[in-house]
């Protein structure tokens, strides 16, 4: 298959937490000229260690499976599975999420049968992929994502009991690395709120991305002075794989670090 089919294909699925770290993930030729298996994220912070995702690959450099774990490593929060055709296209597609929202408590929860979600895929003459739907069981909406080209781009709106709660549009200055993110917001009582987050991204000479500077802001009136920054850079093996990824957060006056470490297992 040609590789842009996947980037694009691979790039613009998110559930969960899954799309707060597309900045980590490279192209499936990376994955399939390192014979790439599995890759496990962990946090790297003092005192504390912990896997907070795994990805397993096929031997094309597809993604086959995303797993979200709790914050002790241990539970999965959120899996979803992935299985392909000869050509790339996604053909099963299928979410599990192990938490649900405690609107009592206003909070999430751990639930030992997980809502399942069913994905549909949709894609173009040129093999791109242009709406992903994601349905839950009783056959209402949990996610739908519309894809853009030149410029490329994804609107993706999210869904509570088949009620719009949020739609995000994110930009890319190439794939998995936004530039510009805009989420909106919607409430019970009509009123919406909108978050705009924007990236000055650096890259080397290979096209790797090396460091990025992250803003966020907000027209939320409960919080009308809330300005957040983070930096971010990155580190590569000499095999081109992202080994290590450094941010450094700033917000109300405040310094702190947080790591992610790369761990891989090979075919």
């Amino acid at each position: 298959m040609k590789p842009l089919t996947f980037i694009i294909s691979f790039l613009f699925f998110s559930f969960g937490s899954f799309g707060q770290f597309t900045d980590t993930y490279q192209p499936a030729a990376v994955y399939r000229q390192n014979h790439v298996k599995a890759r496990v994220l962990m946090y790297n912070r003092a005192r504390f260690k912990a896997r907070i995702m795994s990805d397993r690959f096929d031997t094309s450099g597809l993604l086959t499976e995303h797993i979200d774990y709790d914050t002790l490593g241990e539970r999965y929060l959120f899996r979803e599975t992935l299985v392909y055709d000869s050509s790339g296209k996604i053909t099963s597609h299928t979410a599990y999420k192990f938490t649900h929202f405690d609107t009592a408590n206003k909070t999430y929860v751990f639930n030992e049968s997980p809502d399942t979600i069913l994905v549909t895929n949709e894609y173009d003459s040129l093999k791109r992929l242009v709406k992903q739907t994601g349905m839950h069981k009783d056959g209402k909406r949990d996610m739908v994502s519309v894809f853009g080209y030149e410029p490329m781009k994804k609107t993706q709106s999210l869904f509570w009991h088949d009620t719009l709660v949020r739609e995000t549009i994110f930009y890319y200055d190439k794939p998995f690395i936004e530039n510009k993110i805009i989420e909106t917001f919607y409430r019970k009582d009509g009123s919406s709120a909108t978050h705009t987050i924007s990236f000055k991204n650096s890259f080397d000479k290979q096209g790797k991305v090396v460091k990025r500077r992250r803003r966020e802001e907000t027209d939320d009136e409960k919080y009308p002075a809330l300005i957040y920054f983070k930096e971010m850079e990155y580190q590569y093996a000499a095999t081109g794989l992202l080994i290590y990824k450094l941010s450094s957060d700033r917000s109300d006056g405040t310094d702190w670090f947080s790591g992610l470490l790369f761990d891989y297992k090979f075919w």
